[in-house]
């Protein structure tokens, strides 16, 4: 068995991964460059996820490198994209006006089509009023081609390395557990931009 982009740390297999921990540092020092110092990072999932919690790690100790206080970084994690926007108009503008967010940083790119959407009911401009960026290429690219900064996780030549390894596996009756972590690519598109002050 192999399994792609997932670590079941208690099932010893073969797996092919991105580095989300290099992710997550690539998308804190995106924003940084752009002069955002305060920004919220956004899952549909809970934080001790291994994926999740690896791209909170890559981005708080890239935040640490640059001498940017943990407290700067917001942590805002089972987030429900299924919940209709009015639910979360206020959470989100007490983000940007109490707590002076710039920046978003999407875990899943579902999660950041969701919020693209939200803010245009709250009629904030992507990336005129706030940055946003995904891990992945959100779907609602088809709609507007290149607009979103994103992470690249190769997810064609990750299933491609797996079918690989368990090719291999099959052929020759090697049980063999092999792991593979594949860097990911900052992708910058339209999305983010230079903060204004």
């Amino acid at each position: 068995m192999s399994i792609i982009d997932r670590n079941l740390p208690r099932l010893d297999t073969s797996y092919v991964i991105g580095d989300n921990k290099t992710g997550g540092a690539l998308c804190l020092r995106h924003l940084h460059a752009l002069g955002h110092q305060r920004i919220c990072f956004v899952s549909s999932a809970r934080r001790n996820t291994f994926t999740v919690r690896s791209r909170i790690d890559g981005i708080l100790q890239e935040a640490e490198a640059r001498n940017i206080p943990e407290s700067s970084i917001t942590i805002w994690d089972f987030f429900n994209k299924h919940q209709p926007y009015v639910h979360y108009q206020k959470q989100m503008m007490k983000l940007i006006r109490e707590e002076r967010i710039t920046a978003f940083i999407a875990a899943e790119s579902t999660t950041c089509a969701y919020l693209y959407s939200l803010f245009a009911t709250m009629n904030l401009r992507v990336p005129e009023d706030i940055s946003l960026m995904s891990f992945d290429k959100p779907l609602v690219e088809s709609q507007r081609p290149d607009f979103f900064t994103h992470i690249s996780q190769s997810e064609y030549l990750m299933g491609k390395e797996a079918g690989t390894i368990l090719k291999h596996q099959i052929e020759t009756r090697d049980p063999q557990v092999t792991h593979r972590v594949m860097s990911p690519l900052l992708e910058i598109r339209k999305s983010t931009r230079a903060i204004v002050l």
